[in-house]
């Protein structure tokens, strides 16, 4: 059988044979040249090239998908002559089998290695580089630019453990000079438990260190093990070993000599880029160097596929810090005629921005539809882009006479547009809140909600939905639903997305609130504003109940400055059990849901206020006017003070910072490895942010710039910029069914149809009772070793990334075990016979009966062919012997052990075979007396009277211990030249 072109039972795609075992890998390893995997200054080990004999896999011994290992480790304590290279290894977490490069020689073997590189490390969750450079490449020989495994995957080869419970910690063999003929051993040993992450600049504290074999107690942190690299005060100090014995990975934004470039730098130690070492700065440099890890894990048991089938699975999102190309944008001169509130910004194009019907719609200030080639079309506040490509969409044009705030979709499809509009394509019965059709940008007059203010008009600043509950924010007093009259509303307000009607949450502000967020949960209802005081009570609150708006007690937020002026907020948003709260000077804090208390600070330097967050796949995302040359973000840091760059006041850390920071959305902990692009035209920053259904984030403001290529119409940006996952998240389709097949050697085929994935690039997991048994590129594949039993099949597609399709719905499969045989007499088993009738008379088959004259030998007994084991006559012309007569003795202590016994009969031509007296088999033979001359039925020729018939008999046809089994042949006629006899007896348990 064939898979994809090659055989699934022999060697896999370019097959070279490592320490005496055939791996699978890609063509490009014969190129691979030597691998560093010995350990502390050794020289370097290479793979092993010598093609010996390789020996059928073994269950987990790595060699095949199909036996894949849980762990290097447990590969070489199950196989402890396996020698360093490539390995398949599956675990429960890591569902797919999946090669990996295993050290089996340093301390005793069992790491894998999960990255290698000098400068460039982008402490991205992603995947850097390619995995297939880890296996082709590992030395780093052909490229020395970084490459590491996804943290997805890290983790998976953890089994879902942490990386502070290996007693071998995180091995780093780093290159102790440049020719790369010394080699140093550094050991991490993480102080927290936590799931694998690559946020090694994050500063994560270490219990201990070792260097060489040398422990440090004082560790620091895997930002700086010195503990302190002159940019953040480190919570955990380290030694103060500097230089070979340090340890840092920050970018050293600092020093513009290193271009920013980050890895696993040495302390000062004066040298230059060569080799294996980056320093172009004359210092700091940066070596080489390979992580690993050593999971001790011998056995890992995926869970078992459900009755109807595995669910899809798909890998983490990760942004991009790389947005898409955007020919379009907005700008033109903003519009802030009868601008309401000081707060408001004054020169930001972009305010909102939602998809709703397949588009991405963008209001705001803007007065133009620009592009990147200079090309602009009068068009204000509200405008609509191809959701994938940006392209405006020119047949959308409503026309507003006021700026649009937010907006949000309701659940029969309308856009819902928020604003201090007081018309919408001419109509005033939408003032301030209106509903479109976003496939025709006409306006829903059935829905009529006008927002009202004394003195000028109303303002919605800000709105949220909880299913139909469309909760209101701004700076108004009076709400009018249905053409009633106008009823009080100070600031806040609940109407009814679909018909308008007046809802009871009814939050009294003192000021103006400037973002709404309702929770997912749907108990409460958060606010963020310039205001004092909800309902009259003090303090800051920003959470009220949903049902009415009475503010929760003890959800305040905290002030961040002494004066009056800094004491509001801008935006905020919960997820999971932690609410984030951003505002002015410069703060982005995250609170327990629970308690109110601040879990979490940070502040924007030097720049300023956070003025929107979006949520995304368990990430925060905080928009600021912050950023340029020096923009930071202070983790910790608790007061707005003087000079924001201290560290004072609770700051732990000081990370590079460009208009949108991400934030762990369960701890709050800023994440330093994304760092989009982001260039302002004005200062006023991102001031809208959302997610669209292509896993995409938007972000938009007053944008003018995305990348730094040095290409201007790539570079351009119309104030909004989109940023998309940086790992492939497409889940391939199920396989087109698939159908299961016993085959006559007790194996199962199983073949199925293709499943699609725009990757194009797809293997396939056969599932056998909901455990991964076969690995294949092709559309079948053969099982074996199958214990007997009821089985079900299914099959699933992965691609390159680790997106799982959905499995085939499991078929069953019913599988008698073959029986248990046992030759108890061999087909070349002795006989006495003779050719003469008259030395066998009637009774001559007869258990006791002690013939005379009767010659012995061994089967195959015969004359007149090639094939003699004894040759009983020699008979060269006809006539020719009719008959031959044989007899032997079985002994069989116990035939109850058996449930049949078979006889395998080779005869020429016909033969009739007793046991004990009784005749049990007539082949090719007349009813009747048999005679010495009866003739065969028929004449056999070629095959026929070489291949054994069979014929089982019950176990009680023969009695304990001694037997004795007689066979009469005959030939057809006396003139056949050839006659042949041999009996083989197998018992069957």
């Amino acid at each position: 059988m064939k898979l994809g072109g090659l055989s699934n039972n022999g060697p896999l795609r370019g097959v070279r044979t490592l320490g005496g075992r055939t791996r699978a890998t890609s063509p490009k390893r014969a190129a691979i040249g030597a691998l560093m995997l010995a350990g502390v200054v050794s020289p370097v080990v290479a793979w092993s090239g010598a093609q010996a004999a390789t020996p059928p896999a073994q269950s987990g011994d790595g060699t095949t998908p199909e036996t894949a290992g849980a762990s290097c480790w447990g590969i070489k304590q199950r196989f402890p002559t396996s020698a360093n290279g490539l390995f398949w290894i599956r675990t429960a977490t890591l569902v797919a089998p999946e090669q990996f490069t295993c050290d089996m020689t340093t301390n005793g073997g069992g790491w894998v290695l999960i990255g290698r590189g000098r400068e460039g490390w982008n402490w991205s969750p992603a995947a850097q580089g390619g995995q297939a450079l880890l296996q082709n490449d590992p030395s780093g020989l052909a490229t020395q630019s970084p490459v590491h495994l996804s943290a997805d995957k890290v983790n998976g080869l953890l089994d879902g453990g942490a990386a502070s419970a290996l007693p071998d910690g995180i091995r780093l063999r780093r290159a102790a000079n440049p020719a790369g003929t010394s080699w140093q051993d550094v050991r991490w040993f993480l102080a927290n438990r936590e799931p694998w992450s690559w946020h090694f600049s994050a500063g994560k504290p270490l219990a201990s260190m070792s260097i060489n074999g040398t422990v440090y107690r004082k560790a620091g942190t895997t930002r700086d093990t010195k503990g302190n690299d002159g940019v953040t005060n480190l919570p955990q100090a380290g030694s103060g070993a500097d230089g070979a014995n340090r340890v840092f990975t920050h970018s050293y934004w600092k020093a513009p000599s290193r271009a920013n470039q980050s890895g696993f730098s040495l302390g000062s130690i004066s040298a230059s880029t060569s080799g294996y070492w980056y320093s172009p700065s004359g210092g700091w440099p940066i070596p080489f160097t390979q992580v690993w890890l050593r999971p001790k894990i011998l056995d890992s048991v995926p869970a078992a596929l459900p009755p109807g089938g595995s669910p899809a699975h798909q890998v983490p999102w990760v942004p991009s810090s790389k947005s898409e190309n955007l020919a379009w944008g907005v700008g033109g001169p903003p519009d802030w005629t009868g601008r309401i509130s000081t707060a408001d910004p004054s020169k930001a194009y972009v305010l909102a921005m939602k998809e709703a019907g397949g588009r991405m719609f963008v209001g705001g200030s803007f007065t133009k539809v620009t592009n990147n080639i200079g090309g602009s079309i009068n068009r204000k506040f509200l405008a609509a882009f191809d959701l994938n490509t940006g392209a405006w969409i020119s047949s959308c044009k409503p026309t507003l006479n006021g700026r649009v705030w937010d907006m949000d979709v309701s659940s029969d499809g309308g856009l819902l547009i928020a604003g201090d509009f007081t018309q919408v394509n001419g109509n005033p019965v939408a003032s301030g809140l209106a509903k479109l059709n976003p496939s025709t940008c006409q306006l829903n007059t059935n829905f009529r909600v006008r927002i009202t203010k004394d003195g000028g008009r109303g303002m919605v600043r800000t709105i949220d939905l909880l299913g139909d509950r469309l909760f209101l924010g701004g700076q108004f007093n009076g709400v009018a639903v249905n053409g009633g009259r106008v009823a009080p509303a100070p600031n806040t307000y609940e109407v009814n997305a679909i018909s308008g009607q007046v809802g009871g949450w009814r939050p009294q502000t003192n000021g103006t609130v400037f973002d709404i967020n309702a929770s997912e949960r749907g108990d409460r209802v958060y606010i963020a504003g310039w205001f004092t005081k909800i309902n009259g009570v003090a303090g800051e609150p920003y959470a009220t109940r949903s049902s009415d708006g009475a503010p929760l007690t003890g959800l305040h937020w905290l002030r961040t400055s002494s004066s009056p002026s800094g004491t509001y907020s801008q935006t905020v948003k919960e997820v999971g059990n932690q609410v984030f709260v951003g505002g002015r000077e410069h703060f982005f804090s995250a609170y327990n849901r629970d308690t109110g208390a601040r879990t979490q600070a940070n502040l924007a330097v030097q720049g300023g206020d956070y003025q929107a967050a979006e949520q995304a796949f368990g990430y925060m995302f905080g928009t600021c006017h912050c950023g340029g040359t020096d923009g930071v973000n202070i983790s910790g840091k608790t007061i707005y003070s003087g000079n924001n760059r201290d560290l004072n006041n609770g700051a732990t850390r000081s990370d590079r910072i460009q208009q949108v920071g991400l934030y762990d959305g369960a701890t709050g902990a800023y994440q330093d490895w994304w760092l989009p692009s982001i260039s302002t035209g004005t200062g006023d920053g991102p001031w809208a942010m959302t997610k669209d259904s292509n896993e995409c984030i938007w972000q938009g403001g007053d944008t003018k710039r995305d990348s730094y290529s040095g290409n201007a119409a790539l570079d351009w940006a119309g104030g909004f910029t989109k940023y998309c996952s940086a790992v492939d998240r497409s889940v391939p389709t199920a396989p087109n069914g698939h159908t299961t097949q016993l085959r006559p050697d007790g194996t199962v085929e199983v073949t199925w149809g293709a499943a699609s994935d725009p990757s194009a690039n797809l293997r396939y997991l056969v599932f056998r009772d909901g455990k991964v048994v076969g690995y294949s590129w092709g559309g079948n594949y053969v099982d074996r070793n199958i214990p007997s039993g009821k089985h079900q099949y299914a099959v699933a597609a992965i691609d390159a990334e680790g997106n799982i399709g959905p499995s085939t719905v499991p078929s069953s499969l019913q599988l008698i075990a073959p029986p248990k045989e046992t030759e108890v007499m061999p087909s070349n088993a002795a006989w006495q016979f003779t050719l003469n009738p008259a030395l066998a008379p009637p009774g001559w088959q007869a258990l006791k009966v002690s013939p005379t004259g009767w010659v012995q030998g061994p089967a195959k007994l015969g004359f007149g062919r090639s094939d003699l084991a004894t040759v009983i006559s020699n008979a060269n012309a006809s006539p020719f012997p009719m008959v031959g007569y044989f007899r032997t003795t079985l002994n069989l202590p116990n035939p109850s052990q058996f449930s049949s016994i078979r006889l395998e009969l080779v005869r020429d031509d016909g033969a009739a075979i007793s046991i004990n007296g009784t005749e049990v088999v007539r082949d090719n033979l007349p009813s009747g007396v048999l005679t010495p001359s009866t003739g065969a039925l028929t004449v056999l020729f070629g095959a026929p009277e070489r291949t054994p018939v069979s014929y089982t008999l019950p176990s009680r046809a023969f009695q304990p211990g001694a037997n004795t089994i007689a066979v009469e042949v005959h030939n057809a006629n006396k003139w056949s030249g050839d006659l042949a006899m041999s009996l083989r007896v197998v018992g069957v348990q």
